[in-house]
């Protein structure tokens, strides 16, 4: 049984860096885009099947390997097959996202696809939780109760999709409540599942390795995070000009939020020593370049509460690309690729690996600084612009290059420690 689950591990793994790679090229043909013209290709709908397929084929599968990871390490689960299943059916929908979005965009297939997503995904959360149930072991498991949170996020995440359905029929298409619906997703999806994932399977690597932390103070900071991720929907909604009440909500979050990081802060630093001792060579970098997005994103966050930031953020495309990709690459891709590294799902010895994180760490950056300050690069250097998508382009092809560099590993050569069985 140790090898079967082993197996369907690196294939999970490998499967999402296949997704995580189309999606990389995908963004960078968007960049083309701009000043240069792809015949029957439409931005919109290319736009659609890129957030689809890095959300659903990149970070939910490593989300999913881990989570399993996570569960399987506490107590070894009997059957997998179930698990197994569920991830390939998962797989089909998200190749059928991949085909129908670019072509048509929010239309039959494509929703039926999405759908179909959503359920099979309710079906990964009641097995979860049923397992778990079974596992009095895992009672007092920080890990399992953070995971346990992402997918109750994820569940309410999809209030959102199924709204927009029902918002287009009344005639809102385009409207208020028709964005509002997506902020939804995307605020229990950033906020929820990605960030209370990636901090489930920060201390399942705690728990695996026996490190100590105050239990206390990590029970508090969990509270303390769930309640901001409830309120904090409010920010989502600020640039609407809302009643009062929600501003003051808004607010509320934004303390209650930079208490729990506070707690977060402290936790970090007495065990990060054990944690870095532990960790070797590239982990512990992209946990800190992870950490540091983290930070920013937080910084971020708090100051959308003021309303005149909430709305120049709104009003300003570019900012909101920067922000949510500063959380799916900088805070949650870097995460994932550290603790995949450290599972030994990809080999960090390999030359290969060195160069493909140079590259898509390199791409990423510089994409961010360009994208973010945008208005202030025009504004002082006019001459950029007649540059700036060309560059933009280059750099965000750097990411798929490097994502591609990721995949091709030295095999795992029996009894080497430093190489890698995936790939």
């Amino acid at each position: 049984m140790e090898k079967e689950f082993k197996d369907f591990f690196l294939h999970y793994a490998k499967t999402a860096f296949i997704f995580f790679f189309i999606s990389g090229l995908l963004g960078a043909i968007l960049r083309l885009t701009f000043f240069q013209p792809i015949p029957g290709l439409n931005y919109k709908f290319t736009l659609h099947g890129h957030s689809h397929v890095i959300f659903l084929g990149w970070i939910f599968n490593v989300l999913f390997l881990g989570f399993n990871y996570v569960l399987n390490q506490n107590h070894p689960i009997s059957n997998w097959k179930k698990y197994n299943i569920v991830f390939w059916l998962l797989q089909l929908t998200v190749v059928g996202m991949l085909i129908f979005f670019p072509i048509q965009g929010y239309a039959l297939w494509s929703i039926i696809f999405s759908t179909a997503n959503i359920f099979i995904s309710y079906s990964y959360v009641f097995f979860y939780f049923r397992d778990v149930r079974k596992m009095t072991i895992l009672k007092d498991s920080l890990s399992i109760g953070l995971i346990k949170w992402a997918l109750i996020f994820l569940a309410i995440s999809t209030i959102g999709p199924f709204s927009l359905g029902p918002v287009i029929a009344m005639g809102y298409a385009e409207s208020d409540w028709y964005y509002l619906a997506i902020y939804f997703y995307l605020h229990f999806q950033y906020n929820g599942l990605f960030t209370f994932g990636v901090l489930g399977l920060l201390f399942g690597i705690l728990e695996k390795n026996g490190i100590i932390y105050d239990r206390k103070k990590a029970r508090r900071f969990l509270t303390l995070m769930i309640i901001s991720c409830f309120l904090s929907l409010a920010l989502s909604a600020l640039w609407t000009h809302p009643p009062d009440y929600i501003y003051i909500i808004g607010v509320i979050s934004v303390i209650i939020q930079l208490i729990a990081f506070y707690d977060g802060i402290s936790l970090y630093r007495s065990f990060r020593q054990q944690l870095f001792t532990l960790a070797k060579g590239k982990v512990v970098w992209l946990i800190k370049l992870s950490l540091l997005a983290f930070v920013i994103k937080i910084l971020l966050q708090s100051l959308s509460a003021i309303p005149e930031v909430a709305d120049m953020a709104f009003q300003n495309r570019n900012f909101i690309i920067a922000y949510l990709h500063l959380i799916f690459l900088g805070f949650i891709s870097f995460f994932l690729i550290a603790w995949l590294i450290h599972h030994h799902f990809i080999n960090q010895y390999s030359r290969a690996v060195g160069l493909g994180l140079i590259l898509l760490v390199t791409g990423f950056t510089i994409s961010e600084l360009l994208i973010g300050f945008q208005p202030y690069l025009f504004k002082l250097f006019p001459a950029v612009a007649s540059y700036y998508y060309p560059m933009l382009f280059w750099c965000s092809l750097l990411m798929p290059v490097g994502i591609l560099f990721l995949l091709v590993n030295n095999r795992h050569r029996p009894g080497s420690e430093k190489e890698v069985h995936f790939i």
